[in-house]
C-alpha cells in the first residue's frame, strides 16, 4: 500500500466517479493501482474535475485543504 502523506488506500480499491446531477451515471471507473498510469491520467483529465486529477494522479493536496 502506498500513500501520499495525507491518506492511503489499498491498491485493489475501486475508484468510481459518477455524475452528481441526479442520474448517478458512471463517468469513470478504475482501480487505485491504475490511477497513475499515463492512459488513465489522460482519461481522468477528460472526465473529472482538475482537483480530482491532482489528488488521485499527481498526489497534490495543498489546494484541496484550503
Amino acid at each position: 500500500m502506498t500513500g501520499n502523506g495525507f491518506f492511503s488506500v489499498p491498491e485493489h480499491t475501486p475508484l468510481i466517479f459518477t455524475e452528481s446531477s441526479g442520474t448517478g451515471r458512471t463517468l469513470f471507473r478504475l482501480l487505485v493501482s491504475d490511477a497513475s498510469g499515463e492512459n488513465e491520467g489522460y482519461l481522468l483529465a477528460e472526465t473529472v474535475p482538475n482537483w480530482a486529477v491532482d489528488v488521485t494522479v499527481k498526489v497534490r493536496t495543498e489546494h484541496v485543504l484550503q
